[in-house]
């Protein structure tokens, strides 16, 4: 089924067609969820993007919490902590995001980029996380560990600028395109 029904569910979800894609992703995950193997969590991961995207982000939160911690795919952890930040649940956002870790060791300049799921979008919600809960220097470490990752991120760079940091030019838009 999974194979049959995922290009239905993401073409629903491209023409934002929320009510079919959460129907067909609902049939995929009720199949797969009785199994713990990596198509129960995709199928999981999709539902739970179905449910985010069509502005119920309580749904996926619901849906990820039981999974979140013991989840292979760094895209859970981030759906999840996207759905902690959107209900306002900052400090189970950004335990989602450290996936065990302290916010220090993750924002040192020698840390691990892949230990962040999804990289720099990873480091930029830290960093918004941060910038909600007063925590201004870990904000700014956050948005500078995301341009450092990705230089065309520009929330990261208008973040940096609102906060009142100055950003490093070569940050910024590190490409040698004309």
């Amino acid at each position: 089924p999974f194979k049959f029904l995922f290009p239905y569910i993401t073409a629903a979800l491209e023409a934002m067609d929320y009510v079919t894609a959460i129907f067909l992703a609902e049939r995929l995950f009720y199949h797969y969820k009785p199994q713990k193997n990596r198509h129960s969590e995709l199928a999981q991961l999709l539902l739970g993007q179905c449910y985010f995207r069509s502005g119920k982000p309580n749904c996926a939160h619901s849906l990820l919490k039981a999974r979140v911690e013991t989840a292979e795919l760094p895209q859970t952890s981030y759906l999840f902590a996207q759905a902690c930040f959107h209900l306002k649940n900052y400090s189970e956002a950004e335990k989602a995001l450290l996936r065990g870790q302290s916010i220090n060791d993750v924002l040192k300049d020698s840390a691990n980029e892949n230990a962040m799921p999804l990289k720099s979008q990873g480091y930029y919600l830290l960093g918004q996380i941060c910038r909600r809960t007063s925590r201004v220097e870990q904000a700014e470490k956050s948005f500078s560990k995301c341009l450092r990752i990705n230089s065309c991120h520009w929330g990261a760079y208008s973040s940096l600028c609102d906060l009142g940091f100055n950003v490093e030019e070569k940050l910024w838009f590190r490409s040698n395109v004309a």
